[in-house]
C-alpha cells in the first residue's frame, strides 16, 4: 500500500524508499468536531509540523487523510529508516508542536501506530 503514495514537498515529488526490501511509517488518528476542524487542523499541520519534519534526519514526506462521515483525521509521516521512525517520539521540537491544543480536536481519541511495508501488489 504505501509504495502507492506519493508527497510532494517544495515541489517536488517523493515516494516511499525500500531499505533492505521495507519502508517505514507512522500514522497518527484522531477525532474532529467537524470537516472545518480537519482542514484547520490540516492547515495547522503543514504550518507548523510539517517544517519541524523536513529538519528531522530520514523523513520523506508525509499525507494527510480526513473522513467527513466519521470525522477521523489522520496523519502519515514516512521514513527512510526504522532508526528515524524510532526517533520521531523523542524530538522535542516535534512534540512543541503537535502537543499544543487545536480548537475542535478530541485529544482522548488521539492514537499513533508504526509500520513496516511489506509488500505491494497491483
Amino acid at each position: 500500500m504505501f509504495s502507492a503514495l506519493r508527497s510532494k514537498i517544495n515541489g517536488q515529488s517523493f515516494r516511499l524508499i525500500q531499505t533492505r526490501g521495507m519502508a517505514f511509517a507512522n500514522i497518527r488518528t484522531m477525532k474532529v468536531e467537524s470537516v472545518e476542524k480537519g482542514k484547520a487542523l490540516d492547515a495547522f499541520v503543514h504550518k507548523e509540523a510539517l517544517p519541524v519534519l523536513q529538519k528531522m534526519d530520514g523523513f520523506l514526506g508525509l499525507e494527510t487523510f480526513l473522513c467527513g462521515g466519521e470525522l477521523d483525521y489522520k496523519l502519515l509521516t514516512k521514513w527512510e529508516t526504522i532508526e528515524a521512525l524510532k526517533a520521531v517520539p523523542e524530538s522535542t521540537d516535534l512534540k512543541k508542536v503537535l502537543c499544543v491544543p487545536q480548537d475542535g480536536v478530541d485529544v482522548k481519541s488521539y492514537g499513533s501506530q508504526n509500520f513496516m511495508h511489506l509488500s505491494a501488489q497491483k
